[in-house]
């Protein structure tokens, strides 16, 4: 299978080239998307791996211009700038997938492996020829580009392609909400009615007048007409949180809902058809709730046709400095506060601890040292951390330094063992650079017109992986 890779990192390109051709890819190169338009032209490319993020190109772009010329092309995009925003224009833009940098070689080489069968899919299938759905422009909601929340950012995207039910799952504190509202908002319902309500903060009769209404009389009390949620969402969508909380009768009475597209209003013998997305969210596990009976199988399924589980913070720390940046923002800007900055220190402590009330927990943390501080830099001793649930984990730069190490000790490896497709790309870059720095003697000229990159570039990557440039 031929394969395109675009990237205006010299380094990057020839190591990717080596460690696909190792799995037999026949790979070519460009350095830029009008290099990249004439290899495709020229060697009748249908596989792309592109950078989003270039010196003189756009990724993005590139895509949009590929898919007009071929709308079969497959593309999977690159970036060092995950985010929910350029996860979803690069879907509904047609990518074939997003993956955010630094990557594992392994998981990387599994994804190039299945846009290649998809590729060879479309060759073989017959298929109308539709183009990619128009990009939209959104508001950020999540923040962060750990591979967990890209993943996230992805699956919403696909998301809004459809209305087929959400079930968002995830500890209390990680978003759930925010998700739902992006699902809605870059929807084709945008226009609509989002509609929230929380199923465990109201009694069972209570919820059911909320979602469906009632008629004057229905009960004491009713004494007019009253909308029920379902039917002020029409047409848009409906986010029932915390769904695992609603009682056995209103489960079926949810289930009719969703097979059938009609309410019934409190006292009323009239039926309404609807039209209204479900979104639903839980921190329960469902699915034990249903071998433990107390939620209905089928109702289960009904909601988790799109399944989106959100990961906790604790398992996504080094989405913590850009979080706590956003939220350092926020409440400087709102309690009228000039604050620059986080120090490092206190962004370690903030890495170690183990956040049991999630990204809502540290969102709290900020604004209380933003209220409470006197320095316009955020220290460690700014943070109330002391929770007996949030005792810290490893350190990460320890952790980081291990790596480091274990890294220097592999750096004789050849690319395309097996060993080395678990490694990230840095890895790979940093021995493939210790590498021709020793066969070249460590003489900086040779070593660099040996890596195709000037000296000033070859000085600036020592520094970044921290190799000695010894000799001449």
């Amino acid at each position: 299978m031929k394969i395109l890779i675009v990237d205006d990192d010299v380094v990057t390109l020839n190591m990717l080239k080596e460690f696909l051709e190792s799995h037999d890819f026949t790979v070519f190169l460009a350095e830029s998307a009008d290099q990249a338009v004439v290899q495709v032209r020229n060697q009748r490319l249908s596989l792309v791996l592109s950078d989003i993020k270039m010196e003189d190109s756009d990724g993005l772009s590139l895509l949009s211009e590929l898919k007009k010329k071929d709308p079969n092309i497959v593309m999977i995009l690159m970036t060092g700038f995950g985010s929910m925003q350029g996860a979803i224009e690069a879907i509904q833009k047609g990518a074939f997938d997003y993956i955010s940098k630094p990557f594992d070689l392994k998981k990387m080489l599994t994804l190039v492996q299945k846009a290649a069968r998809h590729v060879e899919s479309l060759k073989r299938a017959a298929t109308k020829e539709v183009g990619p759905p128009p990009a939209i422009e959104t508001p950020r909601t999540l923040i962060g580009r750990s591979p967990q929340i890209v993943e996230v950012y992805k699956t919403v995207a696909r998301a809004t392609l459809s209305s087929s039910t959400v079930l968002i799952s995830g500890e209390s504190g990680t978003g759930k909400e925010l998700v739902a509202r992006a699902i809605h908002s870059n929807s084709n319902r945008k226009h609509k009615k989002f509609v929230a309500v929380n199923c465990g903060a109201l009694t069972e009769s209570l919820l059911e007048s909320e979602l469906f209404g009632y008629i004057k009389g229905a009960f004491t009390g009713a004494q007019n007409d009253k909308k029920g949620l379902f039917e002020d969402a029409n047409g848009g969508t409906l986010f029932l949180d915390e769904i695992g909380d609603i009682t056995p009768g209103l489960q079926v009475k949810l289930l009719r809902v969703l097979q059938e597209g009609e309410v019934k209003p409190v006292g009323s013998n009239e039926v309404m058809k609807v039209d209204v997305r479900i979104v639903a969210a839980t921190h329960r596990n469902l699915e034990q709730w249903v071998k433990d009976n107390k939620f209905r199988e089928d109702l289960f399924y009904r909601l988790k046709v799109i399944e989106i589980d959100i990961p906790p913070l604790r398992e996504r720390t080094d989405d913590i400095p850009e979080l706590a940046d956003s939220f350092l923002k926020k409440y400087s800007a709102k309690l009228g506060k000039s604050i620059d900055a986080i120090s490092p220190e206190a962004l370690e402590v903030l890495a170690q601890y183990k956040w049991p009330g999630n990204v809502r927990e540290l969102e709290h943390q900020i604004e209380r040292a933003v209220a409470l501080t006197s320095s316009s830099v955020l220290g460690a001793e700014d943070f109330d951390l002391h929770s007996s649930d949030g005792v810290g984990r490893a350190s990460a730069a320890e952790s980081k330094t291990n790596d480091f190490e274990s890294g220097q000790e592999g750096a004789d490896h050849l690319v395309g063992q097996s060993g080395d497709s678990k490694k990230s790309l840095e890895d790979l870059e940093r021995e493939h650079i210790l590498k021709v720095l020793k066969q070249a003697d460590y003489n900086k000229s040779k070593a660099s017109e040996i890596l195709g990159i000037d000296r000033a570039t070859l000085y600036r990557k020592a520094q970044k992986y921290g190799i000695a440039l010894k000799g001449e």
